[in-house]
């Protein structure tokens, strides 16, 4: 989880919302996509007040094995753990946009910088809401317009000049204004949308290209090439040296 900062703050700033609710209990919580991060985990208990049990669901098998034995691991090493005052732990795979649980099966449902990665999120979103009780409560973070915009910026300037085109050499992100009136249609009452900027400053593109792979957050356009040339990589890195550095 060398790379996995950015995952667990913004899910350590979702379970701060949730600790702004007020005379609520959240006995049972599921976790969609598995994007809470160990910190985010072994502070749940505390935050979420009456939280008993906490399912994990994820489409990717090998990231449910890679989190399940690193909380094990993290609990093992704890010496303040105590098992009575932590939730139950269940570990399921399941596709987001087809959820394996029943109606109204969670008092919350909270999905931390999964869902970008849909290619349904209408869907995603409705399935969180069929799972949800009627008055729980649905947090949700993803990453939206203009993310890693300046990688983005760098490779259109420098393809447009040295091959006469470009194509995407980041994912597509959702707008947030979209996002509101997706929220809403899949159900959701009373939608709130916040917007917040984190900016991570690398000394390089390469540096940036490398630690965006790490994270598991690449490129995941069927459209974008499989090789860039060299001589349009080191124009991308000179133009980002230049406009962002």
């Amino acid at each position: 989880h060398e790379y996995g900062y950015v995952r667990d703050n913004i899910g350590d700033v979702l379970l701060d919302r949730v600790a702004d609710i007020k005379d609520r209990s959240f006995p049972r919580v599921l976790d969609l996509g598995g994007g809470l991060g160990l910190p985010s985990l072994r502070f749940l208990g505390r935050a979420v007040t009456g939280v008993k049990e906490v399912v994990h669901s994820y489409l990717s098998e090998e990231c449910l094995r890679r989190d399940k034995e690193a909380y094990e691991r993290t609990i093992v090493e704890d010496p303040d753990y105590v098992a009575e005052e932590e939730p139950t732990h269940i570990w399921v795979n399941a596709d987001e946009e087809m959820l394996p649980f029943a109606p109204d099966a969670f008092d919350m449902v909270i999905s931390n910088l999964s869902l970008h990665w849909c290619n349904d999120l209408s869907g995603a979103l409705s399935e969180a809401a069929r799972v949800l009780r009627p008055d729980g409560v649905f947090l949700l973070s993803m990453f939206a317009e203009h993310t890693l915009v300046e990688i983005a910026e760098s490779f259109a300037v420098a393809e447009q000049e040295r091959e006469g085109g470009f194509s995407p050499h980041v994912s597509p992100f959702v707008r947030p204004s979209e996002l509101a009136g997706l929220v809403q249609s899949a159900g959701f009452a009373i939608p709130t949308v916040d917007q917040e900027t984190f900016r991570i400053h690398y000394p390089t593109l390469f540096h940036a290209m490398q630690e965006v792979g790490a994270m598991g957050e690449g490129n995941a356009n069927v459209e974008s090439r499989p090789h860039t040339p060299m001589t349009t990589l080191m124009a991308a890195a000179a133009y980002h040296q230049h406009t962002f550095a």
